[in-house]
């Protein structure tokens, strides 16, 4: 039971369903139920491809002899996550061609961005860098792709006037910078080694805590905003309220020495009780 709960959790399988599960929360705001078309399908098959292409690449370019929990699995799985990206690189081919043009233009710069995240692409001083080489961006780069991707790449959006799209954008980069900081947190040994400079090995835990904190604040008041200005039903509010609450309970005991599980469940998990919660909400009202 604990392999298959460690496989879940280490591979694709559970970031895919944090993915599909911030794709639900804008589509239940937006239009108070769920959408699966072409969109959706690529975003999550670039995911199935990115995220473990990411960690084997990780894995080969690690100098470090001291291996993290989630490193053991993925050096026992390699055959198994190479799988995985094959699978994902052939589904997203395929529905990117699928999209429309202009959905195919819109969604270019983000899928470099993912690309020069994980691998060295970017050339400076000579050499190529990956973006999460650069001091302090980590967390940014990935709040800000993942949350262009699923809220204004995503059709349903264009229901939305333009600043309440972008107002939708910025309300899940708060929430997505605040769930992310923390796993800077977890892995503050191993970026050290790596050379890494992020926001907890430079400003230290307690600046990180706050600086999550104040983000996820901010999703609060936009999330209230967002109901005042488009007139939507309180229950969404109520929902990412709730949310937050959640974050906040596990923000306030993060330590570098947690659990993968806990940091998994605790922050990632927070999108699927957030998509639960509209569910439910949605469904009673």
């Amino acid at each position: 039971m604990n392999k298959l709960l460690n496989f879940f959790l280490f591979s694709n399988l559970y970031v895919l369903l944090v993915i599909a599960a911030l794709i639900g929360c804008t589509q239940l705001t937006v239009i108070r139920g769920i959408q699966v078309n072409e969109t959706v399908w690529f975003i999550l098959f670039s995911t199935l491809a990115l995220y473990p292409a990411h960690r084997l690449y990780g894995l080969i370019r690690s100098k470090s002899s001291q291996l993290v929990e989630r490193v053991y699995f993925m050096n026992e799985y390699k055959t198994v996550l190479a799988i995985i990206v094959l699978i994902g690189l052939v589904g997203t081919g395929y529905y990117f061609l699928e999209l429309s043009w202009e959905q195919q233009k819109k969604v270019l710069i983000p899928s470099f961005v993912g690309l020069a995240y994980s691998f060295p692409v970017i050339p400076i001083n000579g050499k190529f860098i990956r973006l999460r080489d650069l001091p302090y961006i980590k967390v940014f780069a990935i709040s800000a792709v993942v949350s262009y991707l699923t809220t204004v790449f995503l059709p349903v959006t264009e229901m939305l006037s333009s600043s309440a799209s972008w107002g939708l954008f910025l309300k899940r980069f708060f929430f997505l910078l605040a769930i992310t900081l923390p796993f800077d947190i977890r892995d503050l040994r191993v970026d050290k080694r790596e050379g890494l400079r992020t926001i907890p090995n430079q400003m230290g835990i307690k600046v990180s805590k706050w600086i999550s904190g104040i983000a996820l604040l901010s999703y609060v008041l936009l999330a209230l905003l967002f109901v005042a200005l488009t007139d939507s039903e309180i229950i969404l509010f109520v929902a990412q309220f709730i949310t937050a609450a959640w974050v906040l309970f596990f923000l306030v005991r993060t330590k570098p020495n947690r659990s993968e599980y806990f940091y998994s469940f605790g922050f990632e998990g927070a999108a699927i009780v957030e998509v639960i919660l509209l569910l439910i909400l949605v469904n009673l009202i």
